[in-house]
């Protein structure tokens, strides 16, 4: 059911333990007090009475955990909630060893039973939710609650609230709007915590394997709410968009579930797209969220305010998802390092290229700059990874901007198409800042980075020079990177004698003796810093800035 430890009771024998414990505590501190007046008043030790007003004390502890147990599970009969088992010898009720997991168990099915209610338009359901806004992150809260709720119920409360809301919009109703938007925005924030733990299978909240295949169930499925219909995946996003972060998405998640509002996108919308790329259009069509399908600004939108209910929002579903991803490193990676089923590109790929235009259309690429920053600025070999497939994506894209001039040089022949581009200039930057060393080597080398080789490397700093915060940590990057190459400069005298001595081996006198006598002399050390101050020169230029900017 979740991960807590359980012990089984019977009833009511469990009533009984507990009326004992109580009693037992009581004599004992009447007995401790008794033996303590009869050894002082004979001027013998105490000590004896001491230790057991201290046993006293720890039976009177257990008794009182007894009556709390004791009282959570009255709760549970009365509210007909149930983990118990019935066998030959009597029912036993099953209780978590820990009184914080049985009351998140308690507290996670009421919750649960109030969002079923208020999906189904119960108005005092919704605001009674607000008190278990604290427990969301809970594990034994998340994680029953979740399951007591299931994927549908998930996917329709959202949904129910902005048919609400609309629908107090559209009456002018501004008191019953304003409401329903601040408990909206809690019960949402209440479910993207608790869905952020209960699919994370890390977490003792996990709610299955089974519960994720639900949410893409759901998420594919038509819905509707207040004569509004509407793709599961529309009224998720807004749980989404819902997230403070705090409880990070997990990589599972972004995997399976965000992969698939990914790829349900692109079969709406892959013909809509080829025509606006046929007829060279800047901007497309992208899945918009609930909230942006019906028109509700940011009524459902936390830190945004309501005093435009009628305003037309351009939200897509796929900016909240990434908005979650955001989240943490772990799940920012794993959602563009994803290839969906049938796919032969990456999510990464897909976003960067086909969906670009998407990102113009809600005008909105802050969540998309956040995830490319939090996936490719690591040192990990994943964030490795996806930066050289970013770098040779957006160099492949800035190609097509540039053209040969009439002395034979490039130039830039489509500054619209590199324009378009220059949301994505600054995370460029930094994933190649972040990857420096092999930057560096590439252009020196001409070796390669991931796909990338030079030729396409130049492309890239063409597009992150463009960007003038990109710039400057490019060129703090490589001032650094050339700072650890000087700092390995042999010695004059290095030879084979003192080797050991300095930190150098055979090796490296080989690699530095440039004129092979044995010895590291002051023409060595000269040619040794011209090879690596040209070798480092390259990516410092600002030759391509200045041509990119022509």
């Amino acid at each position: 059911m979740t991960g807590a430890e359980f012990s089984g009771v019977r009833q009511p024998e469990f009533d009984t333990m507990a009326g004992g414990h109580t009693r037992a505590a009581g004599r004992i501190e009447q007995l401790a007090e008794s033996l303590y007046g009869e050894l002082h008043g004979a001027g013998l030790d105490t000590a004896p009475a001491l230790r057991l007003r201290e046993l006293a004390g720890r039976v009177g502890k257990q008794a009182e955990d007894l009556r709390r147990r004791q009282a959570l599970i009255r709760e549970m009969e009365q509210q007909k909630i149930s983990f118990g088992t019935s066998t030959t010898a009597g029912s036993f009720m099953e209780m978590p060893d820990g009184l914080d997991a049985a009351q998140g168990l308690l507290d996670g099915t009421l919750a649960a039973r109030l969002a079923r209610a208020a999906a189904d338009g119960d108005a005092k359901a919704l605001a009674g939710l607000r008190k278990y806004a604290g427990r969301a992150a809970d594990p034994e809260f998340a994680g029953v609650f979740l399951r007591t709720l299931g994927a549908k119920g998930v996917t329709e409360l959202p949904g129910t609230l902005a048919a609400q809301l609309r629908d107090a919009a559209k009456r002018g109703e501004s008191a019953r709007m304003n409401g329903l938007s601040t408990q909206g925005k809690q019960t949402l924030r209440l479910l993207s915590t608790a869905l952020a733990a209960g699919t994370d299978p890390e977490n003792r909240a996990y709610a299955g394997d089974g519960f994720l295949r639900e949410l893409i169930e759901q998420g594919r499925a038509d819905h509707a709410a207040g004569g509004a219909k509407y793709a599961g995946y529309q009224a998720q996003a807004l749980i989404w968009g819902a997230h403070d972060g705090k409880t990070p998405f997990s990589a599972t998640f972004m995997r399976t579930v965000g992969g698939d509002a990914v790829a349900y996108e692109k079969e709406q919308y892959r013909r809509r797209w080829a025509a606006a790329t046929e007829y060279h259009h800047d901007t497309q069509v992208s899945l918009p969220d609930l909230a942006g399908a019906l028109g509700l600004g940011g009524l459902l939108r936390s830190g945004v305010g309501t005093a435009n209910p009628d305003r037309k929002t351009r939200s897509s579903a796929v900016g909240d998802l990434l908005h979650a991803a955001g989240s943490s490193p772990e799940a920012s990676k794993a959602l563009l390092a994803h290839t969906p089923a049938g796919w032969k590109e990456s999510v990464l790929s897909h976003l960067v290229t086909t969906r670009r235009g998407a990102f113009h259309g809600t005008g909105d690429h802050g969540p998309f700059r956040g995830v490319l920053l939090a996936s490719t600025t690591g040192q990990d070999a994943a964030s490795k990874q996806l930066a050289a497939e970013l770098t040779k994506t957006l160099a492949d894209q800035v190609r097509g901007a540039f053209g040969k001039a009439g002395d034979g040089n490039l130039e830039i022949t489509d500054r619209a198409a590199l324009d378009r581009l220059a949301p994505l200039r600054h995370p460029l930057a930094r994933a190649m800042a972040a990857n420096i060393d092999q930057v560096s080597n590439l252009l020196l080398n001409h070796g390669t980075f991931g796909k990338a080789d030079a030729t396409a490397m130049s492309y890239a700093l063409v597009l992150a020079t463009r960007d003038d915060a990109g710039f400057e940590a490019l060129m703090r990057a490589q001032t650094e990177h050339m700072k650890a190459a000087l700092d390995s400069m042999p010695p004059v005298g290095l030879d084979s004698s003192n080797l050991k001595q300095l930190g150098f081996t055979m090796a490296d006198l080989k690699t530095f003796d440039y004129d092979e006598d044995g010895r590291i002399g002051k023409a060595d050390v000269g040619q040794f810093l011209v090879d690596n101050i040209v070798g480092e020169a390259p990516p410092s230029r600002t030759s391509w800035r200045s041509a990119a900017r022509r």
